[in-house]
């Protein structure tokens, strides 16, 4: 089994024994969705954590019938509808694989079950759910803010990978803005 990428990943958050991570990777599977998968519907109960070890997921609402991008998960990360999954409600979102992705996922009763065998995982959780909860504070401040072309100008110096590799359409909901004012924004920031 490949999984050097999800314990680089987790290392930066707790370092595991070998014992440790051989034990912490029997209670996940390996599973792959194709491009277009979802992953969770809205209004469903999140089933499952994720670890985003290839690919693409987009996290998006449909508000009034339109289509909203809300976030991006690119690979190497661990991800889920944390709310639902915590609570075990239904979620407010939809999670899209937008590429063929490698993931590796846990349930609920599993990972109860991990935080007796591999008590560390705590740390692991608490840390990264410090980290998503900043991102997402700092995505709402933006969003609010500031002006979809300085939102676009930080993405392509932050997250050029995510530039090159989102459909427009996507990446204008996330902006907040119609994908022909995407263009134009793409447009005038390539001829200055």
């Amino acid at each position: 089994m490949q999984d050097l990428s999800f314990r680089n990943y987790c290392q930066q958050f707790f370092s595991f024994s070998d014992e440790q991570w051989a034990c912490s990777l029997a209670f996940f599977e390996q599973v792959q969705a194709p491009e277009a998968a979802l992953l969770l519907a809205e209004g469903e109960v999140c089933k499952h954590f994720y670890f985003l070890e290839k690919g693409l997921v987009r996290y998006f609402v449909w508000d009034e019938g339109v289509d909203r991008t809300k976030y991006f998960s690119l690979a190497p990360q661990l991800f889920t509808s944390t709310d639902s999954f915590a609570r075990q409600i239904a979620a407010e979102e939809n999670l899209e694989a937008i590429e063929p992705c490698v993931l590796w996922r846990i349930s609920r009763e599993q990972m109860d079950l991990l935080y007796e065998q591999v008590p560390e995982w705590n740390t692991v959780i608490r840390k990264l759910l410090a980290q998503v909860t900043a991102a997402t504070d700092t995505e709402m401040r933006e969003a609010k803010y500031e002006a979809a072309r300085d939102r676009y100008q930080a993405l392509l110096v932050e997250e050029p990978e995510l530039i090159q590799r989102v459909p427009l359409k996507h990446l204008a909901t996330y902006l907040g803005i119609a994908p022909e004012s995407l263009s134009r924004i793409r447009r005038q920031i390539s001829q200055a």
